[in-house]
């Protein structure tokens, strides 16, 4: 329930493996704040950038879609400080600290499969259907052969 409280966050399934020493977060983000973020993100970049330094990848345009945001290293990089912070702030241990995001632009409903009737977490569907997002994050995470 701690990463759900983050105001970037609209649905999140948090997604273990024995594959992995830490989970990773699959997240429908909440657009507007997630675009407030960005903006902020931006200013504070552009404030403190000097032009001989380079800090990784660029963060797109806070006005853009949420499909180009949710689709930006940079963006999912800033979501995942966001929730590891909150873990911090909230006391996890290290295991149950989130150390991976997988951003998805499309609503999660219940028409969809992805939430019961009841609005709750279809967690087995939500990995089914982005288990081919999740295994690239986890191969980006954990450099070797893993089998889903």
């Amino acid at each position: 329930m701690t990463y759900r409280t983050s105001s970037l966050v609209s649905n999140i399934c948090v997604h273990a493996t024995s594959h992995a020493k830490q989970p990773i977060a699959i997240v429908f983000p909440h657009a507007v704040n997630l675009q407030s973020a960005v903006r902020a993100a931006v200013a504070a970049a552009a404030a403190a950038v000097s032009p001989a330094s380079g800090n990784g990848s660029p963060l797109p345009d806070p006005a853009s879609d949420v499909h180009l945001l949710c689709s930006s290293p940079a963006v999912q990089d800033l979501l995942l400080n966001d929730l590891q912070a909150l873990a911090k702030k909230t006391g996890l241990k290290g295991i149950e600290v989130v150390q991976g995001v997988v951003l998805t632009p499309d609503e999660w409903t219940a028409e969809s499969g992805l939430l019961t009737a009841a609005q709750k977490v279809q967690r087995k569907a939500i990995e089914n259907a982005f288990n081919d997002q999740i295994l690239v994050r986890l191969c980006i995470l954990y450099p070797f052969p893993i089998r889903g």
